[in-house]
């Protein structure tokens, strides 16, 4: 019976635990059910006497539905893998200890390391406090967490980051930890700094102009040099943050306004 049920481990174990092999045999199977469906079980197998033979117990358990379920969260976990990894960002599983679960290839392109307990040490000193005090609970689970760091990686190259974080949280609603989303910012970083060389450059160049000098961006805020602040009477550390709007004479302030806004639009002459 055990043959045209059509598994030979079943019979195996049979025979063997019937010629005085002892102990117990587990093992996974396929039977054929009365109705033809096939099934996946595992079995259990023992030898037992009786008064008159020795025999074979079988603990059969069907397993198909939770094999299914099984494949089902391989299959799922694999979809999700192959999803990080092409995404433009780095990105990783974090507990709420701070512990990296899971990485992108991406990320371990970026810092050089896969899973690590405390990935913080890769931080540059004066940043690791403050980005722990990022990974620490959420007060809201819907606001991301955007942090600026250097990384080092495995080669000891330095890295600028931007990482955003979500809250993570299970189904019950309790924080889990964090999904964060890192992209290198390294080029970025180093135009802003050459920018900022410049624009010194630029600013004490202006400092030793004697006529005043006033830039604004659209809010009308900008840098005024050091003519222009002695001008209008202005403190120094106004230099980078002067409105002159606040200068003009109350009578002529909306002709002011009304000039500036049609520069705006128009990027005409502002006279």
């Amino acid at each position: 019976r055990l043959a045209a049920r059509g598994d030979a481990g079943m019979v195996e174990a049979a025979k063997a635990l019937t010629a005085q092999e002892t102990g117990r045999r587990r093992f996974a199977a396929r039977l054929k059910a009365h109705d033809g469906r096939e099934l996946e079980v595992e079995v259990s197998a023992a030898a037992y006497e009786t008064p008159t033979e020795r025999a074979v117990q079988f603990i059969v358990q069907d397993v198909g539905e939770r094999n299914a379920r099984t494949q089902a969260l391989k299959e799922a976990e694999a979809f999700f893998h192959s999803l990080c990894d092409a995404a433009p960002v780095a990105i990783r599983l974090v507990d709420t200890e701070g512990r990296a679960t899971f990485t992108s290839r991406r990320w371990e392109s970026m810092a050089g390391a896969g899973p690590v307990g405390d990935w913080f040490s890769q931080v540059h000193a004066d940043d690791r406090s403050r980005v722990r005090s990022s990974y620490a609970a959420p007060a809201r689970y819907d606001e991301p967490v955007c942090v600026e760091y250097r990384l080092r990686d495995s080669a000891g190259r330095e890295r600028w980051v931007l990482d955003t974080l979500l809250a993570r949280c299970d189904a019950e609603g309790q924080w889990r930890g964090w999904v964060g989303a890192a992209m290198d910012i390294s080029e970025r970083k180093r135009i802003e700094e050459a920018l900022r060389i410049q624009s010194g450059e630029v600013a004490a160049l202006l400092d030793q102009c004697p006529a005043p000098v006033w830039t604004a961006d659209a809010t009308g805020s900008g840098y005024v040099n050091q003519a222009c602040l002695a001008w209008v009477g202005a403190k120094p550390d106004e230099s980078r943050t002067l409105d002159l709007t606040r200068y003009v004479h109350p009578d002529d302030r909306e002709a002011w306004r009304r000039a500036r806004e049609r520069q705006l639009l128009d990027r005409a002459r502002f006279d």
